[in-house]
């Protein structure tokens, strides 16, 4: 059931809003029901997480008096509950699997590989022929770009099943840590090779796509990599990583010369750091969300209520949860945060705690890479993996077997 709630999320946004995530999490609703009461004997989290997701659901009931859009929120409102019984089945079902001493990672991250793996196929189409998937709300304005110096650059880019490019790096970011998970300690070789491979194919998608957020997620990653097989195998395994990401590296290039696009000057573009910070659209799509709040300031307590997001795009999960439901509810949401985040550092293995450091070093970044995080069913499909990660390694009885 995990596999198949992660692995759907690889149709992305085909099929609208009866997308394939949330179809499979309202058929597994029966089994939510069924496993929900012995897992919150074992685990008090579980009763919190659901109290929150309740509390919040009932308190974005009550915005709808005074939403600027009732009708959306009020569809808004359907999609909530959806995504929250996903959330609550990754988390109960994930503890199961550990309860049976297994690991839920492995379990997650094949439902990332099946994800991934599927859309990469689509991926390598689309930056060979240059097809995409005609959605109707799909933007392809910006495959030529001019630079400073008014050259044209051709570019080539991957969105696999979503509308956006964007979109599908967020995808690609949330499945690298549970792919590198299988690659670094997935018991089957065929596994760590097919995780290695398709961590190659989402390293050079966010090439072409030059995502800044998707960069530098990338690169941290990288690090974390070189880290973890130096810390494992010494000073030779830190050198062997850094060669095959060198070889990766040029034969990309090799790649991106054949198919005549210069995806290098199109990341020094993307990341040149006057143009990061000045005239960013998050910037400005910030300033005008606090203008708009300064008019009205209990909206900072009591938020603007569901279905505000017809009317803002923030860019930004932290504003997006922050304008829609007040400050309350974003305080109490990050002290949960916060607080269970820090159990990382009780992770004892060495090279796991690495992995899981820089994965919580790259969630802010990841969370400002997009729009509508609170409304797509894959950020509620992280979150529970997240929790599992942590949960798994960090509780005194570890699985015993993959």
């Amino acid at each position: 059931m995990i596999v198949a709630l992660t692995a759907a999320l690889g149709f992305g946004a085909c099929f609208k809003a009866l997308q394939a995530a949330r179809v499979v999490g309202l058929a597994f609703s029966y089994f939510l029901v069924k496993e929900m009461a012995p897992a919150t004997r074992k685990n008090k989290d579980v009763i919190w997480i659901g109290a929150f997701c309740a509390a919040l659901m009932a308190y974005g009931c009550l915005t709808l008096l005074w939403s600027p859009d009732k009708m959306a929120g009020a569809k808004e409102i359907c999609l909530y509950a959806v995504h929250f019984i996903i959330l609550m089945e990754m988390i109960v079902f994930g503890m199961k699997v550990i309860e049976a001493g297994e690991s839920s990672m492995n379990a997650i991250g094949k439902g990332w590989m099946i994800a991934i793996g599927g859309t990469a196929v689509i991926g390598i189409i689309e930056v060979t022929t240059g097809w995409h998937i005609p959605f109707e709300n799909a933007n392809l304005d910006n495959l030529e770009i001019h630079l400073e110096d008014d050259s044209l650059v051709h570019r080539r880019i991957v969105r696999g099943t979503f509308e956006n490019m964007s979109q599908y790096d967020v995808l690609m970011v949330m499945a690298m840590p549970f792919i590198i998970w299988i690659m670094l300690w997935g018991k089957r070789l065929w596994l760590k090779v097919t995780a290695g491979a398709l961590l190659v194919a989402c390293y050079a998608f966010m090439r072409f796509n030059a995502t800044r957020g998707g960069l530098i997620v990338s690169m941290v990653m990288a690090l974390a990599i070189v880290a973890i097989y130096w810390m494992k195998y010494g000073w030779k395994g830190a050198l062997a990583t850094i060669g095959a990401i060198a070889i990766i590296g040029t034969t990309s290039w090799v790649y991106e010369k054949k198919i005549d696009t210069d995806t290098g000057r199109v990341v020094a573009m993307r990341t040149d750091t006057k143009r990061i910070v000045d005239g960013s659209t998050r910037t400005v799509i910030a300033e005008e969300m606090v203008n708009e709040e300064k008019k009205e300031t209990k909206r900072w307590v009591t938020g603007q209520g569901v279905g505000s997001m017809q009317e803002v795009s923030p860019h930004n999960l932290f504003l997006e949860f922050l304008y829609c439901f007040g400050g309350v509810w974003f305080a109490l949401l990050m002290a949960g945060v916060i607080k269970y985040a820090l159990n990382i550092f009780k992770v004892k293995e060495k090279e796991k705690l690495v992995l899981m450091i820089a994965t919580a070093v790259t969630l802010p970044v990841c969370y400002i890479m997009d729009s509508t995080y609170l409304l797509s069913p894959m950020f509620y499909v992280s979150l529970g993996a997240l929790y599992l990660m942590i949960y798994e390694n960090t509780r005194s009885e570890q699985p015993v077997a993959e």
